[in-house]
């Protein structure tokens, strides 16, 4: 099935952007598939429909032929080499997701995407449940900062791991990218993705005047203290892959008590406690600016204070085992954290914001040795995380760094899932 296609117009003082129209974007929903990391084939063709008309000429026409012969003709204008694609594996298969943020077009991105296509069914023996069956990009994908010619470039750079791996993606401040005429924000972003089990239609109003001049160099383009309205459509989303349930929330949206996204995420996280026993014991959600920072740079941001002071307590009520966020050009990994203390049963958090963007890593540490809840930490290489989720109890999460070598790893790590404290798992979600 074809979702109508999809073009946008945009226009954007901070680039000299005038009046840019984009290509066509078409989202095709594929039915009649099979989970279970099976294999399909496919190829894109660009078809032209038209009608050929004959006039009969020299003949003596019957009475059902008096008026002119016409036909239907379909010529192909395009097609795409042969690509395959692999589907996720069923609810309560093992599990494996590479988890990455503020991504971008440089060298050092093309270095963390390579790595992680390695690691996918494509470069491996596809019965090997390690392999990563999706990505996760916890926000600032393009980095186009309202430059639209840079969303085509950033897809085509990284194709051949988006044509081929399940992607999914959080919205970051570099896709707010603030239209100058209509002063909607997050157009591009919403316009290029279409992230599973939407809720409607997206509600984005616009920003007013006065509240962009109160904005970073008075720009609506990628700003990092940044409150919008923003509901539904790509902002806030959940999905089943394997062992996991995923929930994807948007930190520059709304999320006050009584808010659309905070009643989403109330009862998603409650409804999810049914399936914890059973097929998804693990529970992940991610969302760009992280709640813990040991970094310089963004820190007591205003939205991300707001979103913390609400949400906190319901990750460490329904025992989130994993809250993944970038934003910070770091790697992070804490301790099971709440409040700001170490917890058992709390959630981890990791922040994984070195994708290997233009800006480069973080401006350095906020102290010189690590807060107490300091698992893990480093700014120095780029790369992402590979979570590997074998059964229900337990969990394997490496952090692969770009390095002058062919693949580093910096941290490595058996954890062990918090729900399962409290909790008998079915046998069926305990296979290795």
């Amino acid at each position: 099935m074809v979702v109508a296609p999809l073009q946008f117009n945009y226009t954007s003082n901070a680039t000299n952007t005038v009046d840019y129209h984009s290509d066509w974007i078409y989202h095709v929903t594929l039915t009649h598939l099979k989970a279970g990391v099976q294999r399909y084939w496919y190829k894109i063709r660009v078809l032209v429909h038209a009608k050929e008309t004959k006039n009969l000429r020299g003949r003596i026409p019957s009475r059902r032929s008096r008026a002119p012969l016409t036909r239907r003709t379909t010529t192909v204008v395009v097609e795409t080499p042969e690509y395959s694609v692999w589907t996720p594996p069923k609810p309560g298969q093992p599990t494996t997701l590479a988890l990455v943020g503020d991504l971008g077009q440089t060298v050092n991105s093309s270095k963390t995407v390579h790595h992680i296509y390695k690691a996918t069914p494509n470069y491996h023996n596809p019965h090997n449940h390690r392999l990563v069956t999706q990505v996760l990009i916890a926000g600032d994908m393009s980095y186009a900062d309202s430059d639209p010619q840079r969303w085509p470039s950033f897809f085509d750079r990284h194709e051949p791991l988006f044509r081929s791996t399940l992607l999914q993606v959080a919205v970051g401040n570099h896709e707010i990218e603030c239209d100058t005429t209509t002063h909607l924000p997050f157009q591009p972003y919403e316009h290029y993705f279409r992230n599973p089990n939407r809720l409607g239609a997206a509600r984005i109003e616009p920003i007013s005047f006065d509240y962009q001049r109160t904005l970073w160099n008075h720009s609506c383009s990628a700003p990092s203290v940044f409150q919008g309205h923003y509901n539904y459509g790509n902002a806030f989303y959940t999905y089943v892959h394997g062992l996991a349930r995923i929930v994807v929330l948007a930190s520059y949206a709304d999320t006050a008590v009584g808010s659309p996204q905070y009643e989403f995420l109330q009862t998603t996280l409650e409804q999810s406690q049914h399936e914890r026993s059973t097929t998804t014991p693990w529970l992940i959600v991610s969302f760009h600016n992280p709640f813990y920072t040991t970094f310089k740079g963004h820190v007591n941001e205003t939205q991300t204070v707001q979103m913390k002071a609400v949400v906190e307590d319901l990750l460490f009520q329904y025992q989130v085992n994993f809250v993944i966020s970038g934003h910070d050009h770091a790697y992070l990994r804490t301790l099971p954290l709440y409040e700001g203390r170490v917890v058992d049963g709390a959630p981890i958090y990791l922040t994984l914001g070195a994708g290997g963007n233009r800006e480069q890593h973080s401006d350095g540490y906020q102290h010189d040795e690590p807060e107490p809840w300091v698992a893990k930490r480093d700014i120095s290489d780029y790369g992402y995380g590979h979570l590997h989720l074998p059964n229900a109890t337990h969990a394997k999460f490496v952090w692969v760094r770009d390095g002058t070598t062919d693949l580093g790893i910096l941290d490595e790590v058996w954890l062990p899932n918090q729900y399962s404290n409290d909790n008998v798992f079915s046998p069926s979600a305990m296979a290795a």
